[in-house]
């Protein structure tokens, strides 16, 4: 998306071409968009797109204590597909300025803010939001408008974080990363991470929106892609591993596949698994 072109969608259509001649179907057409919905050997019944453009999103972890709030924090970013580039918290061995200084040289696209239990102090995270304000920190793309933070820490105190905060960035509150000591509470967070970097973040690439009209489900960031697709293929592949085993266990009884062995190696005659199912892993 740089110059001379500056259009995330030159490199899209270029890699659409590359899979023309490897694949020998047509997929775009004339005028140089994709054929939908798919017929004979043209076109594709759908078109899904991810992201790193940029180099990715790149976000700034904070928290109040970093074996606590901000662990959990660097949790939830890195599973929204972050690539976490610092954790600031109250116990880092930097000092208040070094802190400072670094937030403001860092300039990620977004800042997740977190600390505290829910109904706790607020003193320490209202700390760190000071900090924050303080080092007034950048946007790394795009010019006029504020840099998102994400503020998933003790629900009491977000009255004055955003009273500290509300001139030098957006604010987005969402529930605790750690409500109570003993448990996470990552998901609201990861998902406002992901939809923020949709809606700010990556606005600010040239022709990301035509990227948009290109594609039928929405764009993700690609390390969270990559990891949804590895879940899907672990949920995948657990089903049938257990479905190759139960066969065995009904028809066999005290009989079960060994260790890396395939169901259709099996040697136990009609053991019913079937032998397309995967080898059982341990």
């Amino acid at each position: 998306m740089e110059a001379p072109f500056d259009d995330v969608t030159v490199g899209v259509r270029n890699a659409v071409r590359e899979l023309e001649e490897v694949t020998g179907r047509r997929l775009l057409d004339e005028k140089n968009d994709l054929i939908h919905p798919a017929s004979g050997n043209d076109g594709v019944d759908i078109y899904v797109s991810t992201s790193s453009a940029g180099g990715g999103l790149q976000m700034l972890v904070m928290g109040v204590v970093k074996s606590m709030t901000a662990e959990s924090a660097e949790r939830a970013a890195l599973g929204a597909g972050a690539i976490v580039m610092d954790t600031i918290c109250s116990n880092d061995r930097r000092l208040p300025y070094q802190q400072i200084q670094r937030i403001r040289q860092l300039r990620p696209d977004m800042i997740l803010l977190s600390g505290g239990i829910d109904g706790g102090t607020i003193s320490h995270v209202a700390k760190m939001a000071e900090l924050v304000g303080a080092a007034r920190p950048t946007a790394r793309l795009g010019v006029g408008y504020k840099l998102p933070l994400v503020y998933a820490g003790n629900h009491a105190a977000a009255d004055e974080v955003r009273a500290i905060l509300k001139d030098c960035v957006s604010i987005h509150e969402v529930a605790n990363v750690r409500p109570v000591l003993e448990s996470e509470n990552l998901g609201p967070a990861r998902d406002a991470i992901h939809d923020l970097f949709m809606e700010h973040v990556m606005q600010q690439a040239p022709g990301y929106d035509k990227l948009k009209a290109m594609t039928h489900i929405p764009i993700m960031p690609t390390p969270g892609a990559v990891g949804k697709l590895v879940q899907i293929v672990h949920n995948g592949r657990f089903q049938r591993v257990c479905r190759a085993v139960q066969p065995h266990r009904e028809r066999k009884p005290g009989h079960e596949l060994q260790r890396g062995q395939r169901a259709d190696e099996c040697r136990v005659p009609q053991c019913g698994a079937l032998a397309d199912d995967g080898a059982v892993g341990g």
